[in-house]
């Protein structure tokens, strides 16, 4: 089934050759993160082709060999056997031919008889959007299709943003959906296939009722305890240029659509995209998303990289069925030594700031509990990665009679943008946060992670203090554990 391997293959080579040269300048950098996934130099965007295969976790992604800006996407590859440590295994795919020249775009993987099956987007040499696809026995090595593309163009449905497929099913009943647009309204298009290879337009799968944006990008469908979800990432959407959200629903088999009733967003910070979900031989529903975001400074690219992948985080469904998304337990693995100390001092009542002067560090987990019931306070939370002075600081910041929470990065070092707020109800009038820092990154679980905050910060390197604040009054804090966490890039501390 292959096609021009000379070409590939000497794509390919060019890329990870120019990566080799590169790498040494990347191993001391002020941003770089410690225990997230993320290549060894130059940039990163979507995960693609989330995948268990053969034993490990796979996760290609988009990337850009020869810099750390965006450009003409191939595809990384990094793989892991407990999806904490990750290593860059190589680049899978490179634009080559002519249907893919422009570019090898996003997309997603599946096993079927031991072969991995690589789907996606291809860029012709005039701009055009196709879908391709490319196949691999050892999970490494990959050949294109000699029939690429498998679908050359789009339907009267679409438009020319046309790309993103993500299949799935079993043989005889394979699906694909291929994020498009409609008249300016989001859509996702259905294909479906007896062989992998050839696919029949079935028609619109689900798509906008108007207010979800004007471009559906990278769809992700599943089943979840007998509720059907599509994830994805639309554009232009209630002046939020981009976002990514959860829609439930059910899928009208006898129509081939997914009529949703509701929708709410993955994560509510400002660095989330692209989510991608994959699952593994214990059954778990597992997603990973860039931890960045279009239009971002992203201060990094002065150090030769840009971008990093979120904590994999499972999907499950809660008491009241509602959807959380909590990190997946393997992240007690990167503990390396717990920081808080006295626990007799418990509760304790905070009014003002108050330093812990045992929780400091750029790689931390911090769990904390807020007694409402026994808060007079206007505003509370936690203050991370803070400067000596207090000059230099990141807030994530409770607002008591709205119940609104926002990470604060107004004096988080390199001018960044906009801060999102979202409403939080605490339940059973407790408010606990999870966190996670590491380096440039802050990921804020609530209560039993039904809501999500992911940002990048860039805090001086000595911008190492950890503090609980109240204005306006005081509260209690009934519990406060903290770890530092370890290195788990290759080359790092175990």
């Amino acid at each position: 089934m292959s096609t021009g391997a000379p070409l590939h293959e000497l794509a390919l080579l060019k890329a990870q050759q120019h990566v080799a040269t590169t790498m040494p300048s990347m191993e001391e950098t002020r941003y770089r993160l410690h225990y997230h996934a993320m290549p060894p130099v130059n940039w990163m965007n979507d995960p693609n082709g989330f995948i268990y295969f053969a034993g490990q976790y796979h996760l290609f992604f988009q990337f850009h060999p020869y810099s750390p800006e965006w450009g003409p996407m191939h595809w990384g590859h990094l793989v892991s056997n407990d999806l904490m440590k990750w290593e860059f295994l190589s680049i899978a795919l490179a634009p080559s031919e002519d249907y893919d020249i422009g570019g090898v775009y996003s997309g997603t993987a599946v096993e079927f008889n031991g072969t991995l099956y690589l789907f996606y987007t291809g860029i012709t040499g005039d701009g055009r959007q196709v879908q391709c696809i490319a196949s691999s026995t050892d999970g490494i090595r990959f050949e294109k299709h000699s029939g690429n593309p498998v679908i050359g163009t789009y339907p009267p449905e679409g438009s020319p943003d046309f790309r993103d497929p993500k299949v799935w099913g079993k043989q005889g009943a394979w699906n694909m959906l291929i994020g498009s647009s409609c008249n300016q309204e989001g859509n996702v298009l259905l294909y479906q296939s007896s062989n992998l290879f050839d696919w029949t337009y079935e028609g619109v799968f689900a798509q906008s009722d108007g207010s979800l944006g004007t471009m559906w990008e990278c769809p992700d469908f599943f089943m979840l305890e007998n509720e059907e979800v599509l994830m994805l990432s639309p554009m232009g959407m209630h002046n939020r240029a981009n976002r990514n959200i959860f829609l439930y629903g059910n899928l009208n088999e006898s129509h081939r659509q997914f009529e949703y009733y509701g929708w709410r967003d993955v994560d509510g910070g400002h660095d989330f995209y692209a989510a991608q979900t994959a699952t593994d031989s214990t059954g778990r529903r597992i997603f990973i998303a860039w931890m960045d975001m279009w239009g971002a400074p992203m201060p990094s690219k002065q150090e030769g990289w840009a971008g990093a992948m979120t904590l994999p985080r499972m999907i499950v469904k809660g008491d009241e069925g509602r959807l959380l998304t909590p990190p997946v337990p393997e992240v007690e693995l990167l503990r390396r030594a717990i920081l808080t100390a006295d626990p007799t001092r418990l509760p304790m009542v905070i009014s003002g700031t108050t330093l812990l002067s045992e929780v400091a560090g750029n790689t931390l987990e911090i769990i904390v509990e807020f007694n409402l019931s026994q808060c007079d306070a206007e505003e509370i939370g936690v203050i991370v990665r803070r400067s000596a002075d207090g000059s230099e600081q990141t807030l994530i910041l409770y607002h008591v009679a709205s119940s609104r929470i926002r990470v604060d990065r107004s004096c988080s070092g390199e001018p960044l943008g906009v801060d999102y707020e979202v409403d939080y109800h605490a339940a059973d009038g407790k408010l606990k946060l999870r966190i996670f820092v590491d380096v440039s990154s802050l990921e804020v679980f609530l209560g039993d992670a039904e809501t999500v905050l992911t940002n990048r910060i860039f805090p001086s390197p000595d911008s190492v203090g950890t503090a609980l604040f109240a204005t306006g009054g005081s509260v209690e804090v009934t519990s406060l554990e903290a770890w530092a966490l370890r290195n788990h890039e290759p080359d790092g501390e175990e």
